[in-house]
Formats: C-alpha cells, sequence, structure tokens
C-alpha cells in the first residue's frame, strides 16, 4: 500500500485534515513529495522531520512545547528528544500548512477541541447574553473586548512557552554538570591507572636490580651489601616502558564520547538562549500592544447598558 492510501486511511476522521480540505488551495499542497520517502516502521529525529518540512529544528520544538499539539502529533520520547513516526510527521505537516494561511494555534485548538470555540466575528451572529438589539458602537466595542481577550490568553500561552524554554535551559544546563563531573571522574581514573601500573612497572624493575638472579656461593659473596635506593630508582625508571592499561583505553573512548555530548549539549544550549532572548523581546512588544489596547472603563461600562 502506497504511503498516501495508507495516510488517507488513518486520517479518515481527521478533524484538522477535514479543515484542510475545504481549502483548495491547502488540499493541493496536503501530499508533498516528502510523504512518499516515509517508512511506516520508522521513527525520524526532529531534525531530520525539519529536513523534510523545509524548516528550523528549533522551530519544530517550539510546536512540541506546546502540550495540547504534542497530545494530537503524539510524538515519542526518546530521553531528552523526540522522534516521529509517519502520522506525526503528517500531524505536524498539517499544522504547519494550517498555518500557512494566517491561522494561529488556537484555531487549531479549537478545530482539535481543545480549546472552547471562540467567537466568528465575520458572521454577524449576536450573542444571547448581550440585550435584544444592541446598538452598532456596542457590537464593535464588543468585537474589540474580545479580540483584546483572546490576545491576553495568546501572551499568557507565549509566556507558558518562554517558561518552558527557561525549564529546559534549566534541564540542559544539568545534563552538562552531570557529565562534565563524569568527565572529571573518568579522567581522575585513568590518571590512577597510570600511576598504578608506573609504579608496579617501577617496583618490579627495582626488584630486578637489587635481587641476585642466580643463586650461589660467588652471588652471595659479591653481591651488595648496601643499596644505594635513590639510584635503583633513578635507574630502574630509564627503564619504563609507556604501555598503556587496556582498562585506560576503555576510560579514554568513554572520555571522547563524553566530551562529543558535551559540546553538542553546549550548542543546544546555545540556542535555547538565543531563542529565550529573542521571545522576550517578542513578549515585551505584545504586553506594550496589549496595554496601548486595553479596553477603558467608559467602554466596558458601554457593554453593560
Amino acid at each position: 500500500m502506497k504511503m498516501k492510501e495508507l495516510i488517507d486511511n488513518q486520517f479518515i476522521n481527521d478533524d484538522l485534515k477535514k479543515h484542510i480540505e475545504l481549502y483548495d488551495v491547502l488540499a493541493e499542497k496536503l501530499y508533498p513529495e516528502f510523504i512518499n520517502k516515509l517508512h511506516p516502521e520508522t521513527t525520524y529525529s526532529t531534525t531530520e522531520v525539519a529536513s523534510f518540512l523545509d524548516k528550523n529544528d528549533s522551530t519544530l520544538r517550539n510546536y512540541l512545547r506546546n502540550e495540547n499539539l504534542v497530545k494530537y502529533i503524539k510524538p515519542v520520547r526518546s530521553g531528552r528528544y523526540y522522534r516521529l513516526n509517519y502520522e506525526s510527521v503528517f500531524r505536524l505537516h498539517m499544522i504547519l500548512l494550517y498555518l500557512e494561511q494566517g491561522k494561529s494555534i488556537a484555531d487549531i485548538e479549537v478545530i482539535l477541541g481543545y480549546r472552547s470555540e471562540m467567537l466568528d466575528y465575520d458572521t454577524g451572529q449576536k450573542s444571547n447574553s448581550l440585550k435584544s438589539s444592541p446598538s452598532t458602537e456596542q457590537q464593535l466595542m464588543l468585537k474589540k473586548y474580545l479580540e483584546y481577550t483572546n490576545k491576553k490568553i495568546e501572551l499568557l500561552e507565549f509566556e507558558n512557552k518562554i517558561h518552558a524554554k527557561r525549564r529546559d535551559y534549566d534541564e540542559t544546563l544539568s545534563e552538562i554538570t552531570t557529565k562534565q563531573i563524569e568527565l572529571n571522574l573518568i579522567e581522575t581514573q585513568i590518571s590512577n591507572l597510570r600511576l598504578e601500573k608506573r609504579n608496579h612497572q617501577l617496583l618490579t624493575l627495582s626488584l630486578k636490580r637489587t635481587i641476585p638472579q642466580k643463586s650461589g656461593l660467588l652471588n652471595n659473596l659479591f653481591r651488595k651489601q648496601n643499596v644505594d635506593i635513590d639510584n635503583e630508582i633513578n635507574e630502574a625508571t630509564k627503564q619504563l616502558t609507556e604501555t598503556e592499561d587496556p582498562k585506560a583505553e576503555e576510560y579514554k573512548t568513554k572520555k571522547m564520547e563524553l566530551k562529543k555530548e558535551i559540546e553538542e549539549l553546549k550548542l543546544e544550549l546555545k540556542v535555547i538562549k538565543s531563542e529565550i532572548k529573542e521571545d522576550e523581546k517578542k513578549l515585551e512588544g505584545q504586553k506594550e500592544s496589549l496595554r496601548l489596547n486595553e479596553p477603558s472603563d467608559s467602554k466596558a461600562n458601554l457593554l453593560n447598558e
């Protein structure tokens, strides 16, 4: 069975897919070329999925920080990271496709049933909670007030996203610290093994120089009676060989792996820090915009008339 047919069968009752199919311009983009390259039994990293969707890895990770979207996408945790099967990849593709039409994550959450439906200001329908025949001014003020409320909700969600990134930052920093401690321990173990091997060689060579190799009357008569310990150690030191303990080689391999992991985590930390800084600037701008558009008390009273 081709991947398109498999997806059609799996997503026959998917609400987001149904909405996308209502728009001809979106329906045409529903099955891009990469879909046929997916395999039913394979899971993909966010980096691989980002290349499929022609997006930044950080962009995808932002969507995976939204609890409602994660419920829908259903990625699989692999340590600190996510992996996505073909269904999860397709769900993420549909989300991005819908957002390209100027829709918001809140709109998608409404479609998926994770959020109460927001008022459609273009339908001209009147709210049952309003008095009969509200004035045009009241309708306009209600529209602005509800727009303000929705923007405030989106602002809170954006703040939550920043908090989630800060948690990721702290967790990544903690993981770096843990791995650095492990790295230091391994370096100590390597040093101890080398020192132990050196001392063992030194002792063996020193004993060979001071103890007669053959028994007999002449050896007993002419063997050294007063041994210069320092001199014997110096002479033995010259004969030491630089051979590495097999266990030390294992530690060195682990050391290289840890160093690589630490560098990767530091790069990830740098990306998260940059994203947080950028998001905080956006947040300040949104707060200022919200403050400037906050309904006044007189406008609120107008709604109650």
